[in-house]
């Protein structure tokens, strides 16, 4: 079930899913097919069926057609959630494998974009904290490699993360050097610096929303709506209210 607030995702018989989500898929059979949109010459749109449901994704093909700007693919609605939740078990085993270095920086990116969109389209189910659990897990793990600051601004210069989770991602990973250098550093408080940096901005949707750094930008932001200006305006608090429906968080982190 699609939220209402959603409901602008949906174009006709078609709803749209963000690239993100394909560039971890690793088999066939989806169930589905997947089209482009394009802008027909008079009025309206054509869907263009690009890859058929038993085709097997490379990701190197995602990836040239985000590199063309193209930043979501259409399927027809009644398989949204049958999809999603299939791309988010193999996610998950995704983490569950990664091996370090950039290709684990990378996934974690990947990872946080599908969980942004899985909690604002289908909301808080065992798939969405599934995920998030990994997610966590995954940067705890690559916190602890030596090289996991060089790690991540060489994806971050080559432009292979979305700027809200690199702002996540940097901001956990600094906040645990700080806190190591004082003795009242423990795991537990290092685990809720790692939900704290993952939730801050939760409730934000886009990299542009999450990019308003101050007032003057956001008084000057041309919101689509006066709902979600308010929405950016409380972010803080909408994100606390996210996570505090989340399980196994650790006590605290919406106060910290």
């Amino acid at each position: 079930m699609i939220p209402d607030w959603e409901e602008s995702r949906l174009v006709s018989d078609y709803i749209s899913i963000p690239a993100s989500y394909f560039l971890n898929i690793h088999n066939t059979n989806l169930g589905c097919d997947v089209y482009i949109r394009v802008k027909r010459e008079q009025d309206g749109y054509q869907y263009i069926k690009r890859l058929h449901s038993h085709d097997f994704f490379l990701r190197d093909d995602i990836v040239k057609y985000i590199d063309t700007g193209l930043k979501d693919f259409y399927i027809a609605k009644g398989h949204f959630a049958a999809f999603v939740n299939h791309v988010t078990g193999q996610l998950v085993q995704k983490l569950r494998n990664s091996v370090g270095g950039k290709e684990r920086v990378a996934l974690i990116s990947e990872s946080f974009e599908v969980t942004i969109d899985r909690i604002h389209s289908i909301g808080i189910d065992e798939e969405t904290i599934e995920v998030v659990e990994e997610s966590i897990k995954t940067i705890q793990a690559s916190l602890k490699e030596g090289d996991a600051l060089s790690n991540f601004l060489q994806l971050l210069k080559g432009n292979k993360l979305s700027y809200i989770s690199s702002h996540s991602y940097l901001t956990c990973l600094i906040l645990h050097r700080i806190i190591a250098q004082f003795d009242w550093c423990t795991s537990s408080i290092r685990n809720k610096i790692t939900y704290l940096a993952y939730f801050h901005d939760i409730s934000l949707v886009s990299d542009e929303l999450a990019m308003i750094g101050s007032l003057d930008e956001f008084n000057g932001y041309a919101f689509e709506s006066k709902e979600m200006k308010e929405k950016v305006a409380n972010h803080a608090l909408l994100s606390a209210q996210i996570v505090d429906r989340f399980p196994k968080v650790p006590l605290g982190v919406t106060t910290f």
